[in-house]
């Protein structure tokens, strides 16, 4: 009877701790605790987002977040704010996956570096206002699969970025962040890296060994950059590459060793807004097959000679190069 009583009990614990720890993830906390904070949860399914608008008051998001501690968000949202910083306590007590900051100033982006292992960590930074981007703050983010940076200050990507950024990065994307430099192998390191955005920029170079080799990217765009050319081996060893944005440079060739091969396998190829010459030395667009090119995902226009001016690459014909030995 003993044993029964002691299974019982046994079992009754184990239930208990399985429904506080389903309470503390599937639920919002009391109103008053979050004010002036909102919880939001529209479905009984649904996850847990937490969401700040325009606080002022450096103190009060760390008195939230200590006084929630028993709760669990799947998001943090922030906007129109000033604070000091996000508590790293966010994902490690309260296991954030999703970190979403709009038009806030902030001495630091975290109080320390957060420590967590939760899968798919996605960070978003738009217009996030900080003395500079403190990489070593996303170190300990194992699982950081997507890193999205917009209208902020990141004169250079370099060997900061590099040592701290956790390598299980997915996808990396940053905008008009007045970036011009990129360092050698910046990203080789980056070998589960798939998409790559780097556009709105002052971005002059780029060099194949800035990129894990192999890589596994299937998206390259540097579009609305300064890039005049590209070197020969730029694309190589990267089979998995579908996409490539190139639009709003000032590429006047396409390369022909450089694109011939690469241009039967994309899915979307888009370099319009550059002033293209289409001389002899692009007839070889013409001996491609480019029955696939639809306005939606092949973009590009013959800038020269005038009589070409304006002619988008997919409609190039042998007529147009007659004149070419």
């Amino acid at each position: 009877m003993k044993i029964k009583h002691s299974s019982f009990y046994i079992s009754f614990i184990i239930f208990i701790n399985v429904f506080l720890a389903v309470v503390a993830t599937q639920s919002c906390p009391p109103e008053d605790s979050i004010t002036p904070c909102k919880c939001e949860k529209v479905c009984d399914d649904c996850r847990v987002s937490l969401k700040c608008n325009n606080l002022q008051d450096f103190g009060i998001l760390p008195q939230i977040i200590n006084r929630t501690s028993g709760h669990q968000y799947d998001t943090f949202e922030i906007k129109r704010s000033n604070v000091t910083n996000i508590p790293a306590s966010l994902f490690e007590t309260h296991k954030i996956t999703n970190l979403k900051i709009w038009s806030t100033a902030m001495t630091s982006l975290f109080d320390r570096p957060p420590s967590t292992d939760l899968p798919d960590v996605y960070i978003f930074l738009y217009e996030a206002v900080l003395p500079s981007i403190q990489w070593e703050m996303l170190s300990g983010i194992q699982n950081l699969g997507r890193l999205s940076i917009r209208h902020s200050i990141i004169p250079s990507f370099d060997s900061s970025f590099s040592n701290n950024v956790p390598k299980n990065l997915e996808e990396l994307v940053v905008y008009d962040c007045s970036t011009e430099t990129l360092e050698d192998h910046v990203f080789s390191s980056f070998e589960k890296l798939l998409e790559l955005r780097m556009d709105g920029m002052k971005i002059k170079v780029l060099k194949r060994s800035m990129f894990a080799s192999p890589a596994k990217l299937q998206l390259i765009s540097f579009s609305f950059n300064e890039i005049e050319s590209l070197p020969s081996d730029i694309f190589s060893d990267m089979p998995d590459l579908e996409n490539i944005y190139l639009r709003g440079n000032r590429l006047s060739q396409l390369d022909e060793s450089i694109f011939r091969p690469l241009l039967p396998r994309l899915e979307a190829f888009k370099v319009s807004e550059n002033p293209l010459m289409c001389g002899c030395n692009m007839r070889w667009i013409t001996e491609i097959e480019r029955s696939q090119w639809t306005n939606l995902y092949y973009v590009g226009d013959c800038e020269e000679p005038n009589e070409l001016k304006g002619k988008p690459l997919k409609d190039l014909d042998a007529d147009d190069f007659a004149h070419c030995s």
